[in-house]
């Protein structure tokens, strides 16, 4: 099994750890029993104050009650309840503390034989005014009765606190050994780490120092130098990579001696066959110089094409322009024809339409005339009739006249029938001057109407001469828009093949411009070849005087 440095210092660091853990666990258990006793005693003082607090209710609670046997004021009575009410609640505390042992259940047995006696030998007496005998039976109960309660609440109070004392004095011996227990355990941790340190530290220090002298040595140039694998750790896998790099070093030295002689031999050959490659180099860029002159002039006669087609082009867009806006007018102006025939057809219609209504309103009209005619007999009548009426009336008043008193009211009977009669009459002359202009108005309205119906009637007959119109204009469009869609398709045809000429140009171009750039590279780079050739002849001299440097550079290497 390899067991590394770094393994040997994580398990001294573990045990350290450990160690500490444990110290920590064992603080940790001392810590709780620790706090379970200050609870204990935390208890046991509340018992204590509560023991106390009931001697002391105690005490208030007998001088209260003596105190209203002398004076007998209620509310010194009032207080001695009050004070009775803290002690029971002291009692109850003493209780939900499970403090229930024989003592405390006969203390809580006298405490109520206590509170009975004196409401039952003293209170009682007091109130039917019997003052001697509560006296006599308080003696026994607020004097031994009373003191055996503070007597036992005050021992159970010493008790309690005689516990905490033995509690504190066992928690400071715990304390202690806890103390010493810690302070052996981080003493064996301390020297066991100081130990694992010293020793892992010294091994360390003495392999690193055997590697250092062997990298010095192996620094001046002995490449024979190896390290010792030992133990199974870093160290040994640093010995093993570098007496690895060691064998292959020696090896590529030797192959580097070898390839310096060879180099030195090498680069008189490659001198002279860089004067050959500079020489055919040269020819090489005459010959693309050549090439790109007619690439130019081939690049001039393109550009030259490229803008007739361009101005073709520019032509043909506005041939194009205006073929397509004639289309778009005569589309227009077939659907305005359209809208026209529609227009004077809903005329048409309308105009029948209206000549239908004329003929009905003269027939109304003809209605109407023989209607005013009835009522003009009829007003005739009722002024006939108002006529024989004021006649009659007026008899009548001269005949109520003759009649004297006995015919006074007869009389304004008749005056009234007189006065309805001259309305009716004036009546009736208002329906003949209405029935007059009504007549007038309807002759007129029949003449406007004639005249209307006469209009209407040229009207359908122009509007129809129209309508043939509009059908014919509509069939003229159809032909001409036939034709337009024609010469738009052929126009559109020219554009899309002079587009494909521009675009096949305008390849070419750049083809040709294509063509010139590599050709100027190609010169470029045949021009920087001979540079380089002229470089790597100098290059080879000088490699073959680095050749022959290495060479007797390698001779101070031990491999």
């Amino acid at each position: 099994m390899k067991i590394t440095i770094g393994n040997k210092l994580k398990t001294a660091f573990t045990v350290v750890i450990i160690a500490m853990l444990v110290i920590s666990g064992i603080s940790y258990m001392y810590l709780q029993r620790s706090n379970q006793a200050l609870a204990s005693i935390d208890e046991d003082t509340k018992r204590i104050d509560l023991y106390n607090d009931v001697a002391f209710q105690m005490v208030r609670a007998n001088a209260s009650i003596r105190g209203y046997m002398m004076y007998k004021k209620q509310e010194m009575l009032d207080n001695h309840y009050e004070i009775r009410k803290s002690l029971h609640q002291s009692v109850d505390a003493l209780l939900a503390k499970n403090e229930q042992d024989e003592g405390f259940s006969e203390f809580v047995v006298n405490l109520e034989a206590w509170e009975a006696a004196i409401e039952a030998d003293v209170l009682k007496p007091l109130r039917a005014g019997d003052n001697a005998l509560a006296e006599k039976n308080a003696l026994p109960i607020l004097g031994k009765g009373s003191q055996a309660l503070v007597v036992f609440s005050k021992q159970m109070a010493t008790e309690n606190t005689a516990a905490i004392h033995s509690k504190i004095q066992a928690l400071h011996k715990g304390a202690a050994a806890q103390l010493r227990t810690i302070i052996m355990i981080s003493i064996i941790i301390i020297i066991s780490s100081i130990s694992i340190a010293t020793i892992t530290g010294r091994n360390i220090g003495r392999r690193m120092q055997r590697t250092i002298d062997t990298l010095n040595v192996f620094s001046t140039g002995d490449l024979t130098q190896r390290l010792e694998m030992g133990s199974r750790d870093e160290f040994a896998s640093l010995a093993a990579s570098f007496n690895s790099m060691a064998e292959k070093l020696s090896a590529m030295m030797k192959t580097v001696s070898q390839s310096s002689h060879t180099v030195a031999a090498t680069s008189a050959e490659l001198t002279a066959s860089s004067e050959e490659v500079s020489n055919a180099a040269m020819n090489v860029a005459e010959s693309i110089q050549a090439i790109s002159s007619s690439l130019e002039n081939q690049e001039h006669r393109t550009n030259e094409m490229r803008e007739v087609t361009a101005s073709m082009m520019a032509k043909m867009d506005g041939i194009t322009a205006s073929v397509d806006v004639t289309n778009d007018a005569m589309n227009q102006a077939k659907t305005m024809a359209d809208e026209g025939v529609n227009a004077v057809t809903a005329v048409t219609k309308q105009m029948d339409t209206i000549s239908t209504y004329t003929l009905a309103l003269n027939e109304r009209m003809q209605d109407l005339a023989h209607n005013t005619t009835a009522i003009e007999l009829a007003a005739n009548v009722i002024k006939d009739i108002a006529d024989q009426t004021n006649l009659l009336a007026l008899n009548a008043s001269i005949e109520a006249a003759r009649a004297g008193e006995a015919g006074k009211g007869f009389a304004i009977v008749a005056e009234e029938v007189r006065k309805l009669a001259d309305e009716s009459n004036t009546a009736a002359g208002k329906i003949d001057q209405i029935i007059a202009s009504i007549t007038a108005n309807t002759r007129h309205i029949e003449q406007d109407i004639t005249n209307s119906h006469y209009s209407v009637t040229t009207g359908k007959n122009k509007v129809d001469v129209a309508s043939q119109l509009f059908t014919q204009i509509v069939t003229s469009f159809d032909d001409v828009q036939e034709q337009t869609a024609v010469v738009t398709a052929e126009v559109h045809s020219i554009h899309k093949g002079l587009s494909q000429i521009a675009a096949q140009v305008t390849a070419i171009d750049s083809s040709a411009e294509r063509s010139l750039t590599r050709a100027q590279d190609v010169a470029s780079a045949a021009e920087e070849q001979t540079a380089s050739v002229q470089e790597i002849a100098a290059a080879t001299a000088h490699l073959a005087e680095r050749a022959h440097e290495l060479a007797e550079t390698t001779k101070t290497f031990t491999y």
